[in-house]
Order: C-alpha cells, then structure tokens, then sequence
C-alpha cells in the first residue's frame, strides 16, 4: 500500500518489520530493517513523524540484548536527529519510557526522570490505554532509579494491566516481568513469571521467554 503511494513514504511498515524482528529476538533482522527504514526516513516528508518510531525500536533492541549503554546511546542520537529534522512528540512517545528505562538501569536518575516526565506529558494528552500504560512503565524505571523496589513494582503492574487492555500483549508480559523481577521472588512474583513466560511463547517472543524462565 504504501509503495503505491510514495516510496519516500514506506517507513512505518519496515519500522513495524523491525519491531517484530526485536520482540522475537531477531536483532539483525531488526537491524537490516531499520537501515531500509532510516534510509528512507532521510528523504521523507515525514520525517519529523518516524524517526521516534525507529529510535525506539533500536533502543528496545538494545535493552533486549541487555546492553543499556548502546540504549542511552541511541537516544541521544535521536535527539541530534531530532534536532536536524524536528520532533513530532506523540509519534516520539514510544521512545520516552525506553529511554527512561536504559537511563535508570545504568542508575543515571537525572536522565530517567527527563524521559518519565516526557512519557507523563504525553500520556496526559490522550484518553487512552497505550499512551497511560507508556508513562505508568516509565514512573516504574524511574522508581527502579530511586532504589524504591515497592513502587516500581506497583508502577510495572499498572503499566502490564493497561497494555492489556490497550492489546498489546508483549508490552503487557514484559511489564509483568518487570514486575516480578523487583519482587523477592514469592509465589506472587513467580506467578506473575509464568504468566509473562506463557505469553512470549505463544507470541514466538524466544528472548524475551529466555529471559523470564531465567528468571524463574
């Protein structure tokens, strides 16, 4: 459809190949895909609208693989590119709670709150459950930041309940596993282990699945 179109305008579905790539543990699928992305993205007149969308599936990636430095080094070269080609902040939202969540992995408090404040200022601009569940997983990393397990666990919960009800399975799984992992590993955290594992499975999510059997 989009090929159809304008070629200069079939970013968005090499983006979204990229992401399934990333959520079923295919990094250099994802990686060969958001090079065909960015190489459009230079000459689109959406420009402002997509390169969010494919930072944060590389960011994503990069804290998929477990390497939260090249994640906050991806965000900031989405903010020298937005800084070239302008920023559009709801098309960038998907990039807020991920960059919260490298920052505060590497205990960098000051970032995570940047981006946490980012994701809530979106997140207040929509009645909805995607844009709610962004900000609710973003207050999670940055109470990970603080140190404060409780909150981030109860931020991570809220998150995982509003993907579900936004459909978005991955997402939801992914906050559970959050979740249980700031737990002390009692039957509620083991159980919330299973439920997230149970989802990766049936979504092929292979790493993501490692990760929560690992866990368990």
């Amino acid at each position: 459809m989009y090929a159809e179109l304008d070629a200069r305008s079939g970013v968005l579905p090499w983006q979204r190949l990229a992401e399934l790539a990333v959520k079923r543990g295919g990094s250099d699928a994802a990686a060969a895909c958001l090079r065909h992305a960015m190489a459009i993205a230079v000459v689109s007149p959406f420009a402002r609208h997509v390169w969010g969308r494919l930072y944060a599936t590389a960011v994503l990636d990069a804290l998929e693989r477990g390497d939260p430095a090249e994640a906050v080094r991806v965000v900031r070269s989405a903010a020298a590119t937005a800084a070239r080609y302008g920023e559009c902040p709801t098309c960038t939202a998907l990039l807020y709670p991920m960059a919260a969540e490298a920052f505060a992995v590497l205990g960098d408090r000051a970032g995570a709150a940047v981006f946490t404040q980012a994701a809530e200022r979106v997140g207040q601009s929509f009645q909805s459950s995607a844009w709610a569940a962004m900000a609710e997983s973003a207050r999670g990393s940055l109470a990970l930041a603080d140190a404060d397990a409780g909150r981030a666990r109860e931020r991570f919960l809220s998150a995982a309940g509003l993907y579900g009800r936004a459909h978005q399975p991955f997402s939801s799984a992914r906050c559970r596993l959050q979740a249980a992992l700031t737990g002390a590993g009692g039957p509620a955290d083991r159980q919330l282990l299973d439920d997230a594992a149970a989802v990766f499975e049936q979504l092929g999510a292979i790493r993501a699945l490692g990760a929560a059997r690992r866990a368990t």
